[in-house]
Order: C-alpha cells, then sequence, then structure tokens
C-alpha cells in the first residue's frame, strides 16, 4: 500500500477519533446542565446527580441496538448519513431539553392522574418524569460509539488489517478519546460555559458543537471514499437510472448539511424566546431579570403583593413585602441583647436586608460581610434597593466574597460580638455544610466570650424536625440556646435560633427591649418588646417539643437536609 494511500486513511481516523472527543465533551456538558436544572426542581444536589448519572448508564444501553444496525449496514456512505442525522437529533435535543424540564412539575401534575402514576408518591412522579425527560439525549448518543468503532474497523480492512484481531486497539482508542472529551466537557462547562452563557446559551454552544463535529466527519467522509476510489463517481457508466441513484447518494450529505442548517437557524432566532418562555412559566410570569452566575441561578420576579422578589435556584429568598418582617426579627433580638454590638459578621443575605437593619444601631462600626456569590450582591444594587438602602456603600461595611465556612475557619482577626447567619434552607448538601456542629464550632471560635450567634431556622411548621435539629445543634456549641418564632408574609411560620455562652434573650423585659431601641434610635415596624417576648415564649409548645424526639445534632459528615418533597 502506498504512503499517499495510509495517510489519507490515517487523516480520516484521526477526524473520527477527534469526532468521538468533541462528542464526547458535549455529553458530559449536557450532564452538568442537566444535573444542575434538575437540582433547582428537587431540591437536592445529591439526588439529581444520581438520577442524571443512572440516566445515562441507561440511556446508553441503547448503544446495543445501534452496533446490530451498524453490523446490518453495508454502505458505508449510509452509516455515515445515519450518523449525521443522529447528530442533528441531538443537536435540537440538546437545546430542547433544559427548557423542557423546567416543565416537569406541570408535566408530573398530569402524569399523576394516570392509573400507574396515581399510587405513586408525587416525588416519585416527579423524578420517573425528570428520568423519561433526561433519556432523550444519551438515547441518541449511544449510537454513536458503535458506528465510530464500524468506521474505524473499515478503515483497517481496506488497509488490509485484521480487523478483528485489532478489536481491542480500535475501541481502546474511541472510549480514550471519548473520555477525554467528556472529562473536558464536565470542567469547561460548570467553570466556564455556564457561568458566562447560561444554561440555555450553553446547551446552544454544545448543540453547535456536536453538530460541527458530524458535519466534519460527514464530509471528510465523502473526501475519503473519492480519494480512496471506493466510489464511482456519480455520472459515470451507461445505465442512466444508475448514473441517477449515484448522484442521489453523492449529494445526500449536502442535502442534509441544509435541512440541519435551517433547523439551527430556526432554533437560534428563538433561541431567547424557548428561554424566557420556560423561565416564565416556572417563576410564574413577571420576570425581571435572570441570569446563571457560577454557584446558582439568580431570578428577580415583580407580582402583587410580593413586590420584587429575589430567587436563587429556584428558591425563594426575600421580597419587598417580606423585608422588614423578616429581616427585623432576623436581626434585632440578637443586637438587642447584646449589651454594645460594635463589630458584627454576616454570612450569607446577599440582598443586603440584614446589614440595612443592623445599621441601624448607632454602636455598631464595623460590619463584616460575607457572601459567597457576588453576582448576588450586584443584582440585588440593582433590583432591590427598596431592601438593602445602597448598604453595601456604608463605609461601615466590608464585603469580603468567599465561602462563610472557610472564612470563620481562618479567621485570625479581632473578634465579633455578633454573627448572624442569613443563610438558605439547608436544602441542598453544599448549604447543610453550614449548619453543622463543625462549622457552629468555627463560628463560636470567632466570637467573644459575650457574644452572642443567631441564624435563621427555618420554617419551624413545615419543618419542625430541621428546626429543632439546628437547636440540638447548637446547644452541642454553646450553653445558651433559644428558639423564637415569628411570621412573615410569604415564608408563613418562620424561626431564628440563638447561640451564646453567657447572653440570653429571653430574658430581657419588653420595657428595657423599648428603651434600647429608643437609645439607639433604631426604628422598626414590627418588631418591640413586646413582640420579642411573645415570639420566645411561642417557641414553648407541644408541637415543637415533639418534633424535638425526631431532631438529631449535624455533622458534616451526616447533616440534616431539608426535603421540600417529604
Amino acid at each position: 500500500m502506498s504512503e499517499a494511500i495510509k495517510g489519507i486513511s490515517k487523516r480520516y481516523r484521526r477526524v473520527i477519533l477527534l469526532f468521538m472527543f468533541f462528542t464526547g465533551l458535549c455529553s458530559f456538558g449536557y450532564e452538568v446542565l442537566l444535573e444542575r436544572a434538575v437540582g433547582i426542581l428537587i431540591g437536592s444536589s445529591s439526588v439529581a446527580m444520581g438520577l442524571i448519572i443512572s440516566t445515562f448508564i441507561m440511556g446508553y444501553l441503547s448503544s446495543f441496538y445501534f452496533g446490530k444496525l451498524a453490523d446490518r449496514t453495508k454502505s458505508k456512505r449510509k452509516l455515515v448519513t445515519m450518523l449525521a442525522m443522529l447528530e442533528c437529533l441531538i443537536c435540537v435535543a440538546l437545546v430542547l431539553v433544559i427548557p423542557i424540564t423546567r416543565y416537569s412539575l406541570f408535566i408530573a401534575d398530569y402524569l399523576s392522574y394516570f392509573i400507574f402514576f396515581y399510587y405513586l408518591d408525587y416525588y416519585y412522579v416527579l423524578l420517573i418524569t425528570i428520568g423519561l425527560i433526561a433519556l432523550i439525549v444519551p438515547l441518541l448518543m449511544g449510537a454513536e460509539i458503535p458506528i465510530a468503532m464500524k468506521l474505524m474497523a473499515w478503515v483497517d480492512k481496506e488497509e488490509g488489517h485484521d480487523t478483528y484481531g485489532d478489536v481491542g486497539k480500535i475501541s481502546g482508542k474511541i472510549f480514550t478519546v471519548d473520555s477525554l472529551g467528556a472529562g473536558l466537557g464536565g470542567l469547561l462547562t460548570a467553570l466556564f460555559f455556564i457561568p458566562f452563557l447560561g444554561r440555555t446559551y450553553t446547551s446552544l454552544l454544545l448543540a453547535l458543537t456536536t453538530l460541527c463535529a458530524g458535519m466534519i466527519l460527514l464530509f471528510t467522509h465523502q473526501w475519503y471514499v473519492r480519494q480512496m476510489g471506493l466510489d464511482p463517481l456519480p455520472g459515470n457508466g451507461k445505465d442512466k437510472k444508475a448514473n441517477y441513484l449515484r448522484r442521489k447518494r453523492a449529494t445526500a450529505p449536502y442535502k442534509i448539511a441544509v435541512v440541519i442548517l435551517f433547523v439551527i437557524l430556526l432554533i437560534v432566532a428563538n433561541i431567547s424566546e424557548i428561554e424566557n418562555r420556560s423561565i416564565d412559566r416556572f417563576y410564574g410570569g413577571n420576570v425581571r431579570f435572570h441570569m446563571d452566575s457560577k454557584y446558582q441561578e439568580i431570578v428577580i420576579t415583580e407580582h402583587e403583593p410580593e413586590g420584587v422578589t429575589l430567587y436563587l435556584n429556584g428558591q425563594l429568598q426575600i421580597s419587598e413585602l417580606d423585608d422588614a418582617m423578616y429581616h427585623e426579627f432576623l436581626i434585632h433580638p440578637a443586637l438587642v441583647t447584646h449589651p454594645a454590638p460594635r463589630k458584627v459578621l454576616v454570612i450569607g443575605g446577599g440582598d443586603g436586608g440584614a446589614v440595612e437593619e443592623i445599621l441601624k444601631h448607632d454602636t455598631v462600626v464595623e460590619i463584616t460581610f460575607v457572601e459567597l456569590d457576588i453576582e448576588v450582591i450586584n443584582v440585588c444594587k440593582k433590583y432591590l434597593k427598596s431592601i438593602n438602602n445602597n448598604c453595601f456603600d456604608d463605609p461601615r461595611v466590608d464585603v469580603k466574597i468567599t465561602d462563610g465556612r472557610i472564612f470563620v475557619r481562618d479567621y485570625k482577626g479581632e473578634k465579633f460580638d455578633v454573627v448572624v447567619g442569613d443563610l438558605p434552607d439547608p436544602d441542598t448538601e453544599a448549604v447543610a455544610m453550614l449548619y453543622t456542629t463543625e462549622f457552629f464550632g468555627d463560628v463560636k471560635n470567632v466570637l467573644k466570650e459575650d457574644g452572642i450567634f443567631v441564624l435563621q431556622s427555618c420554617s419551624w411548621f413545615e419543618y419542625p424536625k430541621i428546626t429543632m435539629s439546628v437547636v440540638e445543634t447548637l446547644h452541642s456549641v454553646f450553653s445558651e440556646v433559644d428558639l423564637y418564632l415569628y411570621n412573615v408574609w410569604t415564608y408563613g411560620p418562620w424561626s431564628s435560633a440563638v447561640g451564646s455562652s453567657k447572653l440570653v434573650p429571653r430574658s430581657m423585659s419588653p420595657k428595657d427591649i423599648d428603651a434600647i431601641l429608643e437609645e439607639r434610635t433604631v426604628t422598626t415596624e414590627y418588631y418591640n418588646g413586646d413582640t420579642h417576648n411573645a415570639s420566645f415564649f411561642m417557641s414553648k409548645n407541644p408541637f415543637l417539643e415533639s418534633a424535638r424526639k425526631d431532631a438529631r445534632i449535624s455533622t458534616i459528615d451526616r447533616p440534616i437536609l431539608q426535603n421540600p418533597w417529604e
């Protein structure tokens, strides 16, 4: 065999391997995208990851069927054309599956009426719905590996190699480049694509990547066939019918390319509309802002009577209606109890409402505000000024963009009088780490001896076991621990918990509290001496005492997790 022929075959093999690299990149990129979208829906990143990985593994079982189909296909052109059409379908699916996933809740509602699903808990109906939607792409991707291996085997056979003897070498190359692409795709998607492009446009990028890989393979195959002289040029011979069929086969890839280009242009033209409609439906319309940051999905909506509202990863964080009621009861009981709060640490609460309430106390000279995601602060500066009153610009506020766990663990400066945990609910493993005895221990280490720690402890009515677990975990670290209850317009019954080595908020009298508020010129809408005492008094009730029996201490190895579907 001439060196020229070997060079042509070598180039074709490289294109096949390059095709597998990029399809692997897109497959794991899509997996990361879907895991993030599903995590928002079901509130558990571990369940979302397990569901998506299992779905992908099950979907790739389709390679068994496509492998048999590849073996039965005797025409190389037909096999490559089939692969190009699969890439077209994968391209469309990659763009549409993420928006469709946002409709899972509504689809699950309808499925619940069917006899089979009627007897299942809604949570499992939702998981089945998401799994069926997620299964679309891996079912199609399962065809790529056996077809690529068949093409490589054909190239080897045409060079005179023993294809059967080289099957291990062929499969090894295919799986190696596919795995390399998958690893790179997962990293790029999580670290760069989603933060800079968002999930919908990242899915479009992955779709175009896999499509381009398919088209390059398609045209390279055309070039390879002609260079190797394996297919007569169209128009040769005297049989008109045969000539017509040859021309039709030869131009088929170009026709496919035109159809695919039309489909892609149609999708690109409507991508914003597709994204906006799915987001509007999920959040009930009137979405003023939406973005995917490095850590989470950030959404701003506006409805009556809530006003402007902040959502993170699909979970309501704060609204203009809730601002005063929530932040006043989170902040003032602890600060009023401390005789002279000067130095305060706030962990979380990127909306700025907690910081704004702290600044009302004229004794405060320094607030260290720790927030993981700077994009939350930037968005709230623009859309939630009515809540934060531009508190980030106050010279007493020092903003630190870092993980709260790392900050308190490594902090070596002057200790704080008050630490505030304005944290999301512990509905994911990452957030649950901020409700553990290890984290509370680190918080105690950064507090002065007469300091006090306060954090929100979820809905005591909806999740009493979680609320009492927070209390039990605080008890494992602080000698003085108490719980107090209050209502928030949108959240409903809510709670916060305090821990200290010396200070006892429950012991404060209404008269003393009102005097301190007046002395510090603190103005409030809902909080005063009477509501302070009432909120602590309400926490002593049989409902919570019963929940305490099932509560446990949260640790890093075994954190408490709030499951919204229980």
